[in-house]
């Protein structure tokens, strides 16, 4: 989707340090979210493709606008 296009094939889903990344897609185009995680604290995964689940993780790049699934654009 708009802004999620040019960042979704450089990273693939995971943890780097404190950033989780996941970068997906659905049948209208990519997705992309970065979570910053607290110090020291690994990911828990709500399975493949999916944002992580720790209660403490705030994201830092989504989707922040439009309909979900068809029209959100990214920042």
């Amino acid at each position: 989707m708009n802004g999620a296009r040019e960042y979704a094939g450089l990273v693939l889903t995971g943890q780097y340090g404190r950033l989780y990344c996941t970068s997906g897609e659905h049948a209208r185009g990519r997705t992309f979210h970065i979570q910053v995680l607290p110090e020291d604290e690994k990911a828990i995964s709500n399975g493949p493709g999916n944002m992580c689940v720790n209660r403490d993780a705030i994201e830092v790049y989504g989707a922040i606008g439009g309909q979900p699934g068809w029209t959100e654009y990214y920042g």
